[in-house]
C-alpha cells in the first residue's frame, strides 16, 4: 500500500489454542475463528519468557527486546532501580513514534500490577487507556472487564486518531486466573470432557474453555471490523503465556491430562520448558499483504520481526515506499545491523555486573580478558579466537573461551564489574574498528 500500514498488538491474556491437551474431547471446536484464520494468515509458536503469570515482563521483553534474564539479581524488566532507564531505553513505542505513528497503549485492568504506573508512562506511548479511561460501555466476565469490551475500545481508538498510521498496543485481563467452577455468570459456549477428571479438575477446564472462546470472539470483531476499513491494517494476536491452571489439593490440570510430567517447573527438561512456555501467534491484515512469520518467535524477537529488522524474515517491513525488503525502516539506525537493536544503544544505561553491561558484554567480549595496569593505571583488554557460537548458560557471563587469551588477568569480566567503563568502551571501539576477535564474531553471528 502507499499508505504506511496501522499495526495492531494485542496480546490476549493466557491465550493457546486447548486442543493439543491430551486426551480432551470437545463439542465443538473451542477457538474457531483463530483456527479458520490460521487457514489462511501466517501463524505459528510464541515462546513466552514466562510460564502462568508474569505478562509485566513478556510486555517489556516485547517493548525493549531487552531479555529479563540479563538483569541483575533482584530486578526484574518491570522493576528496574533506576526508573529513568524506562526513559532512555529504545522501545517499540518510541520507534513507531518517530516514524510518524500516533502510539496507544491499550489495558482492561488498572496500573497498579508491575508497577506500570511508573514504568509505562515513560515507554514512549502518546496515550495510556486503563479500564477507568474506557469511553465504550463496559461489561464484565469472569471477574474482569470483557475481551468484548477490549476489543470495542480498541476500535474506538482506531476511529479517534489522526489522519496518519497508529501504533495500538492491547492488553487483555478476561482470561487471567483463577479458574475455578463458576467462574464465569453463564455456561462455557463450548464444554469438553477427559477420562477421570475430578469436579474440580472440570471446573477449571470448563472455566478456561470459557475465557478462551470468548478470546477468540473479540478476535473475530476486530477481524470484521478491520476487514471493512479502507486503511492497512495488520493485526498480530498472540498469547502472552499459558494459564495457571493450579489445583487445591496440588498439582495442575496440566500434570491430570499428562501435558505435562510434574507441576515442580524446576524439574522440567529442556522439551519440556518449552512446551510449557509456548503459546499461539497470529498475524492478520486487511490488505492482502503476504507476511512472513517465523514457526517460532519469542518476546525478545517480536519487536524487531514486527519493525523488519530482524535477522529472520520480518512479520513485516514497516517505512519506505513498497514495504520491500530493502525499504528504509522506522529506527533504521537501530534495526540496520541485523542483529538485536539494543547491543550498542543507550550506554548510560549499563551498570556494573548487570543490565545492558551484561548483555553488552555477553555478545561482544566473549573471550576477552582484562588486564589492570599497575598502580591503577589503565589496563588493556586481550581479545580470544573467536567464540563458538551459542550463548553462555545462565549466571556464566562472559567466560573465556579454550584457546583464549592467555596470562594473567580478569576472565569473566561480568564477575563484580570490575573493568572501568570508559576503559572498556574506547578499548571495544578500538577492537571493532580493526573488524576482528570476539566482537565481530559475535555481532555477525549472534541474534539473542
Amino acid at each position: 500500500p502507499e499508505a504506511e500500514p496501522s499495526v495492531i498488538l494485542l496480546v490476549s491474556e493466557s491465550f493457546f489454542d486447548p486442543t493439543r491437551l491430551p486426551g480432551v474431547e470437545f463439542d465443538a471446536d473451542p477457538i474457531p475463528n483463530f483456527h479458520a484464520l490460521t487457514e489462511e494468515f501466517p501463524t505459528g509458536a510464541f515462546l513466552s519468557n514466562t510460564y502462568a503469570g508474569g505478562t509485566g515482563n513478556v510486555e517489556m521483553e516485547l517493548f525493549t527486546g531487552i531479555p529479563s534474564a540479563f538483569l541483575g539479581a533482584g530486578e526484574s524488566l518491570t522493576s528496574i532501580q533506576d526508573p529513568t532507564a524506562y526513559s532512555r531505553v529504545p522501545s517499540l513505542a518510541r520507534v513507531f513514534g518517530d516514524a510518524g505513528y500516533e502510539t496507544f497503549f491499550v489495558h482492561s485492568y488498572g496500573d497498579i500490577l508491575y508497577d506500570r504506573d511508573m514504568n509505562i508512562p515513560r515507554m514512549g506511548f502518546d496515550q495510556l487507556v486503563y479500564q477507568e479511561d474506557f469511553t465504550v460501555d463496559k461489561t464484565y466476565a469472569g471477574g474482569y472487564v470483557s475481551d468484548d469490551t477490549l476489543a470495542d475500545q480498541l476500535i474506538a481508538q482506531f476511529e479517534a486518531k489522526g489522519d496518519g498510521p497508529l501504533f495500538l498496543y492491547g492488553l487483555s485481563m478476561e482470561n487471567h486466573q483463577p479458574y475455578y467452577a463458576g467462574k464465569f455468570d453463564t455456561s462455557a459456549p463450548v464444554s469438553a470432557a477427559a477420562e477421570g477428571l475430578t469436579e474440580e479438575e472440570q471446573g477449571v477446564l470448563d472455566a478456561l474453555l470459557h475465557g478462551l472462546w470468548d478470546a477468540d470472539a473479540a478476535l473475530e470483531k476486530l477481524v470484521d471490523y478491520f476487514s471493512r476499513v479502507e486503511e492497512p491494517t495488520i493485526l498480530v494476536f498472540v498469547g502472552d503465556h499459558l494459564p495457571g491452571l493450579s489445583l487445591d489439593a496440588g498439582g495442575t490440570l496440566y500434570t491430570s491430562l499428562g501435558y505435562s510430567s510434574t507441576s515442580d517447573t524446576s524439574q522440567w527438561a529442556p522439551e519440556e520448558l518449552k512446551r510449557m512456555h509456548a503459546t499461539d501467534i497470529l498475524v492478520w491484515n486487511n490488505y492482502g499483504a503476504e507476511l512472513a512469520l517465523p514457526a517460532e518467535t519469542s518476546c525478545t524477537l517480536l519487536g524487531t520481526q514486527l519493525l523488519g529488522g530482524a535477522a529472520q524474515a520480518p512479520v513485516f517491513p514497516v517505512g519506505g515506499p513498497g514495504h520491500g525488503p530493502d525499504a528504509a525502516l522506522p529506527g533504521a539506525a537501530l534495526c540496520d545491523r541485523r542483529r538485536h537493536p539494543l547491543a550498542r544503544a543507550h550506554g548510560g544505561l549499563r551498570r556494573p555486573g548487570g543490565g545492558l553491561e551484561e548483555y553488552r558484554l555477553r555478545h561482544a567480549l566473549r573471550g576477552a580478558v582484562y588486564h589492570p595496569g599497575p598502580d591503577g593505571a589503565a589496563g588493556e583488554l586481550a581479545f580470544a579466537s573467536p567464540p563458538e557460537p551459542g550463548r553462555p548458560g545462565e549466571g556464566q557471563g562472559a567466560r573465556q573461551q579454550d584457546g583464549g587469551a592467555e596470562g594473567e588477568g580478569i576472565p569473566g569480566v561480568l564477575d563484580g564489574g570490575k573493568v572501568p567503563l570508559p576503559e572498556l568502551d574506547a578499548a571495544v571501539e578500538d577492537h571493532q574498528k580493526q573488524g576482528g576477535g570476539a566482537a565481530a564474531q559475535a555481532e555477525g553471528t549472534q541474534a539473542p
